[in-house]
C-alpha cells in the first residue's frame, strides 16, 4: 500500500470562486426582491390614497349638489356622520363625515360662501370645497323667453 497514490478530495480555487458567486448572486437576488416589495407597498398605498381623495371629492360634489337642489339642509354644527339608512348610499359609508359652513359674501347679499368638508376619519383624508351659493333660486332664463308672446311671434315669421 505504500506505493499506492492517496487521491485526496480537494476543493481548488476555480471551485471556491464558484460557491462565491452563487451566494453572491443570492443576496443580489434577495435585496432585489426587497426593493421591489417596499415599491409595492408604496405603490399600493399611494393607490389608497388616491382612492380615498377621489372619494372626497365626489362626496363633496354630490354634498354640494344636494344643498344646491335643496335636498339637505345647510347645518353649521359640526361634523355628521353619514345615514346609514340612506337609499341613495351605494358605498359604504361609515368612516365618513360631511361638515358644511357658511358665511355671507361681503359685497353680494343674496350669496353666501358654502365650504363642504368631508373627511376619512381612519386615514386622515379630508377635501374641502368652497362655492358661492346664491340664496335665492335663479329663475331659468330661457323659461322667460318662451313665456314671452312677443318672441314666439318673431320665432314664427
Amino acid at each position: 500500500m505504500r506505493g499506492e497514490k492517496h487521491r485526496h478530495l480537494t476543493l481548488g480555487a476555480s471551485g471556491g470562486a464558484a460557491l462565491l458567486e452563487v451566494v453572491l448572486a443570492l443576496a443580489l437576488l434577495v435585496s432585489a426582491a426587497g426593493v421591489v416589495a417596499a415599491g409595492m407597498s408604496t405603490a399600493m398605498r399611494s393607490a389608497r390614497r388616491m382612492k380615498l381623495q377621489a372619494q372626497a371629492a365626489d362626496l363633496a360634489v354630490t354634498l354640494a349638489s344636494r344643498l344646491r337642489m335643496g335636498a339637505v339642509e345647510e347645518i353649521d354644527d359640526g361634523p355628521q356622520m353619514y345615514d346609514e339608512d340612506d337609499e341613495d348610499q351605494v358605498a359604504d359609508l361609515t368612516d365618513w363625515t360631511w361638515e358644511v359652513a357658511t358665511e355671507p359674501v361681503e359685497n353680494l347679499p343674496d350669496w353666501e360662501r358654502v365650504t363642504v368638508t368631508i373627511r376619512h376619519e381612519r386615514s386622515g383624508t379630508a377635501y374641502q370645497l368652497v362655492e358661492l351659493m346664491g340664496l335665492e333660486p335663479v329663475e331659468d332664463p330661457e323659461e322667460d323667453l318662451y313665456e314671452d308672446e312677443a318672441y314666439g311671434e318673431e320665432m314664427l315669421e
